[in-house]
């Protein structure tokens, strides 16, 4: 089962200068800010086309985005929230981004997830089966406990 990770492949588009990469650079800027959800959920829907299952990393963002994609995700019959502290966040993603505003990005970054997670946590319990996954231990430590959830 393919993991594809959302942050991934608008970072290859950006990256590519494809035509959806040049829509996101007018939309992202240099600094991280949410996509428009619509096309959060363009990105999304042409990465899963061909796909009939999948582990997506990153989205739905919000419910907007999650209610909007029903029929490309809707048949999914399980959501795993993966739950860590601000700390430990702050320090993966600090010490893979390796630049001086990293930090400072994060901060603006949770700041929004923290405002729009709830809801969508909420959301998805109401329409998914969802299991939440402590993601404090080691990635092969993480790993294990989602592969016995998805029964591989």
């Amino acid at each position: 089962m393919p993991h594809i990770s959302l942050g991934d492949v608008v970072r290859e588009h950006v990256n590519r200068q494809t035509e959806l990469g040049k829509e996101i650079v007018v939309h992202w800027g240099n600094i991280w800010k949410p996509l428009p959800d619509g096309l959060a959920v363009r990105v999304a829907r042409e990465t899963l086309a061909g796909h009939t299952s999948w582990i997506l990393d990153g989205f739905p963002r919000n419910v907007a985005q999650a209610e909007t994609t029903a029929d490309f995700i809707g048949d999914s019959d399980l959501v795993i929230h993966l739950k860590v502290s601000d700390e430990e966040s702050c320090k993966r993603v600090t010490a893979r981004a390796r630049s001086a505003e990293a930090e400072a990005v994060w901060r603006i970054r949770m700041a929004v997830e923290h405002e729009r997670l709830p809801e969508l946590v909420a959301h998805m319990n109401s329409c998914f089966r969802l299991v939440e996954v402590d993601a404090s231990p080691s990635e092969e430590i993480v790993n294990a406990s989602l592969l016995k959830i998805v029964g591989e």
